[in-house]
């Protein structure tokens, strides 16, 4: 066996591996859908690869033209599949009609016997339009989920494999010579351009697993801040937002306002109407205070009941504002249970943190204060901290 029929089989392995890599990442529910594609694209590979080494003893029709077929019909499912990955609807006419095309093209060069160049400009472009488009469809809708910087480099790897393809593509008519020769035949050319494929076919599929990866990691980091009934932020992410807040206060005299709010009479609703309508309860709640709140504004349940909300750069004036929408909200939310519709209210403690720069700690005591306060004298109510300490003060004084 010839070095470059040696490279070839070595990539024939490496499709193979691929292709059941991709099988069991589909068995593990692992982007299960796109791996399906990307394990049938790694197995197209690898048969229009074994049809190239048995080129010189087979059939024109399937060492080039079904060769050929395949090898672009690998690219233009592993697209699919991104499409699948990314949520985008799939371009099926698009990349039907690049497919009629090199069917088109590469049929008739081996009915006419025209120079491989043809057939190489053809297929080598088909790819390279088919990679490119994966590549932009990657850094623009991975964007949002994984972060500009993080999509854009998820994208360059596949950009710079749509490069190489159009580059072949382009280069092919001008070197004729060497791309008529058979990949099976051992030359210097032939052996470089099956060591690149060989290198090609590593960087497209660890791209793709890295975007899997990437996504579940994602996903793990959501759901360790997140919390799973609400998708609001959870104690923890809640905690390391204040932290930063906190930080920030202390450091450039940045104000912020803090809300906390706690269900009235939430545990009546779990031992009338069961678990499932106190859940049904917390999500209306969470969907009542989402839609009265800022875009700057951050939400999280930090107990059963009980919700934390962060007003960054936020005066007391603002904070009522704020409060008094989410009081409203709640008041106005009804929730469908066992045909009747249930009503809820909340009570809010508002506490902000002044200066000189406050502790987090001692902002949290005094909503927590305010909170308490307005449970006490009759819930469904907003009670602010620093009232309550100016009413202190006068009361001390009065005595």
């Amino acid at each position: 066996m010839t070095p470059t029929a040696f490279l070839l089989a070595v990539i024939l392995i490496q499709q193979g591996f691929f292709g059941l890599v991709w099988a069991l990442g589909a068995g593990l529910n692992l982007a299960r859908r796109a791996s399906i594609h990307w394990g049938v694209a790694a197995l197209a590979v690898a048969a229009g690869l074994v049809l190239v080494l048995l080129r010189e003893r087979v059939n024109p029709w399937l060492g080039f033209f079904l060769a050929n077929v395949l090898m672009t019909l690998a690219f233009v499912i592993l697209r699919r599949g991104l499409e699948v990955f990314v949520r985008q609807p799939a371009r099926d006419l698009e990349q039907s009609m690049v497919m009629l095309g090199v069917c088109g093209v590469v049929a008739s060069a081996v009915r006419l016997d025209a120079p491989a160049y043809v057939t190489a400009t053809t297929v080598s472009l088909a790819i390279a339009w088919t990679v490119g488009r994966a590549a932009w469809e990657v850094g623009h809708r991975l964007a949002d989920e994984f972060g500009v910087a993080t999509a854009r480099a998820c994208a360059a790897p596949l950009a710079l494999v749509a490069g190489l393809f159009g580059l072949r593509g382009l280069l092919a008519p001008v070197f004729r010579e060497q791309v008529g020769q058979s990949l099976a035949v051992d030359t210097g050319f032939t052996a470089t351009l099956v060591f690149v494929f060989l290198g090609l076919g590593l960087v497209v599929n660890a791209t793709l697993a890295a975007i899997v990866v990437v996504r579940l990691v994602r996903r793990l980091e959501h759901s360790s801040y997140h919390d799973a009934l609400t998708g609001l932020l959870n104690r923890r992410g809640m905690d390391r937002i204040l932290d930063r807040e906190s930080a920030r206060h202390e450091r450039f005299g940045q104000g912020y306002a803090l809300l906390m709010l706690d269900l009235d009479h939430f545990k009546a609703v779990n031992d009338r109407h069961g678990h499932a309508a106190g859940d049904a309860v917390l999500v209306g709640v969470a969907n009542a205070l989402v839609q009265a709140s800022r875009e700057v504004d951050r939400i999280g349940r930090v107990g059963g009941e009980e919700f934390c909300v962060l007003l960054p750069s936020t005066d007391l004036d603002g904070a009522e504002q704020v409060a008094r929408r989410m009081l409203d909200s709640v008041r106005a939310m009804r929730v469908a249970v066992d045909g009747a519709e249930l009503r809820v209210t909340v009570s809010i403690g508002v506490g902000v943190a002044g200066g000189p720069p406050d502790s987090l700690a001692a902002v949290r005591q005094r909503v927590d204060r305010a909170l308490y306060t307005a449970k006490l004298l009759g819930r469904d109510r907003i009670e602010v901290a620093a009232r309550l300490e100016l009413a202190a003060v006068a009361r001390l004084a009065g005595c």
